[in-house]
C-alpha cells in the first residue's frame, strides 16, 4: 500500500504499521502478516490455512500510515486478503464405521446405505473437493464370482450388485469404500452391512417324539403347571411360534392343549381329568402336536408348519378308597366261645394299582369300646 501526504512543503517521512486479523497488536509473536515500515509492502510471516476446521479463507486488517516518522498525523486503509485454495486436504469419512442393512432374498440394485466423505478444500476451486467414490475391498459372491455390492461414484449410495442374499448363510458383510478428490488425494471408510431377516426358513421340532410321565388327576382338580416343554429349531432370527394339539390325531388328544412360552418353547397342559383306573387311559396317550412359525393358527402354508408326536404315560395315585365285598356280616357266636376263636374273614379291594393295592384292616374302636374283638391285618 502507498500513502501520500498533502503537505507539499514538508518532508514525506511516512511510516506504516498494521492492526487487525493476523496482526493483533497485543500478540505480536503470532502475526501472520507484516508491513515494511517505509515502503508499505505487505508480507506473509507464517503459513496460512484457508480450510476448515481451523483455517480462515479471508483475512481483514487495517494498514495505518503516519507522517513525521511516526509522530504526526495518521491515515489508514482497510485491506482484505482472500486465500486461494490449493488441494492440500484429503477426503475424510467422519465416522470410523458406517452401518447399513438390507433385506435378505431381495432383488439386485436394492439401496443399502449412503457413505459421505468430507473434503475441506474449496468446492468452488476446480475439482479440489469433487469426490468420486469406489469400493476398494468388496465381498465376492461364491455362486457367480462377482462382487456383492456396488456404489454410485458421485453420490456414495451403496446398492446390492446381486440378488437373494441369505442371512442364514452370511448375516453380516464388511466392505471398504474409498473417496478420491480431483487431485488424487483419497480417504477410506468402512461399511458394516447387516442382512435383515425374513421368515424364509421352516421350523423343526428337536425331537420326533416326546415322552413324559404324569400322575393321574385327583378327581376334577386339574394341575395348572405344564407337564411337558417342547423346543423348536428355526434358522430365522425372530419367530412367532404357535403351538397346538392336532384334534383326532390319537387317543387323548382332547385331554391336552399347547401354549407358547415367552422364550419361544411350547408347553403341554392338561385340560380334562386323567383316570388311571380307566382301562383305556391306563395304557397312556399318544397324539400329534403342531408348530407354525407365522404366529397364527394357520397350517395352509405347509412350509412353515412342523409336526411331532407326544406320548403321555399315566401314573397311578392313591385316589380310591377300599371297598368291602360284603359291607355287613352277621356271625352267631356262643357265649362260651374261647378267646381267639376265628369268627369271620373280611375282604376288601382297592381299585388303585390295578386292584393290587395292599389293604390292611382295623376295628373302629368307637364301635367296640370294650375291646371284645380283634382283627389281624389280613382281615
Amino acid at each position: 500500500v502507498t500513502a501520500a501526504d498533502g503537505d507539499r512543503d514538508r518532508v514525506q517521512d511516512i511510516v506504516y504499521f498494521l492492526s487487525g486479523q493476523g496482526a493483533e497488536i497485543e500478540n505480536p509473536d503470532n502475526f501472520k502478516f507484516e508491513v515494511n515500515r517505509t515502503s508499505g509492502a505487505i508480507y506473509v510471516r507464517k503459513p496460512l490455512d484457508r480450510d476448515h476446521p481451523k483455517g480462515r479463507p479471508t483475512w481483514r486488517f487495517t494498514v495505518y500510515a503516519q507522517d513525521e516518522g511516526g509522530n504526526g498525523l495518521v491515515g489508514y486503509a482497510d485491506v482484505q486478503v482472500n486465500l486461494k485454495d490449493i488441494n492440500d486436504n484429503p477426503p475424510i469419512f467422519p465416522k470410523m464405521i458406517y452401518y447399513g442393512n438390507v433385506t435378505e432374498n431381495g432383488t439386485r440394485s436394492m439401496v443399502v446405505m449412503t457413505m459421505t466423505a468430507e473434503d475441506y478444500d474449496d468446492p468452488d476451486e476446480g475439482t479440489n473437493a469433487k469426490l468420486t467414490y469406489s469400493i476398494e475391498k468388496n465381498v465376492i459372491d461364491e455362486k457367480t464370482a462377482t462382487p456383492i455390492f456396488e456404489i454410485e461414484s458421485e453420490t456414495g449410495v451403496i446398492k446390492t450388485a446381486v440378488c437373494c442374499l441369505d442371512r442364514e448363510k452370511t448375516p453380516d458383510y464388511s466392505i471398504q469404500v474409498v473417496a478420491v478428490d480431483g487431485g488424487g488425494l483419497k480417504g477410506t471408510g468402512t461399511a458394516s452391512i447387516r442382512v435383515r431377516d425374513i421368515n424364509d426358513m421352516p421350523p423343526r421340532f428337536t425331537k420326533d417324539e416326546w415322552v413324559t410321565e404324569v400322575d393321574e388327576t385327583d378327581g376334577l382338580m386339574l394341575p395348572d403347571q405344564a407337564i411337558l416343554t417342547v423346543t423348536v429349531q428355526d434358522e430365522d432370527e425372530t419367530n412367532k411360534f404357535h403351538y397346538k394339539v392336532i384334534e383326532a390325531s390319537g387317543f387323548g388328544a382332547d385331554k391336552f392343549t399347547m401354549v407358547r412360552n415367552n422364550d419361544g418353547t411350547g408347553s403341554l397342559k392338561i385340560v380334562q381329568p386323567l383316570d388311571f383306573e380307566d382301562p383305556m387311559q391306563r395304557s397312556g396317550f399318544r397324539f400329534k402336536i403342531q408348530v407354525n412359525d407365522k404366529g397364527e393358527d394357520n397350517d395352509a402354508e405347509k412350509y412353515h408348519v412342523a409336526y411331532s408326536w407326544v406320548k403321555v404315560e399315566l401314573r397311578d395315585i392313591n385316589d380310591n378308597k377300599p371297598n368291602f365285598e360284603r359291607a355287613n356280616i352277621e356271625v352267631p357266636v356262643y357265649e362260651s366261645a374261647e378267646v381267639g376263636k376265628s369268627l369271620e374273614t373280611f375282604k376288601a379291594t382297592d381299585p388303585d394299582q390295578s386292584g393290587q393295592s395292599k389293604v390292611s384292616y382295623a376295628i373302629d374302636r368307637s364301635s367296640d369300646k370294650q375291646r371284645q374283638f380283634a382283627i389281624d391285618s389280613s382281615g
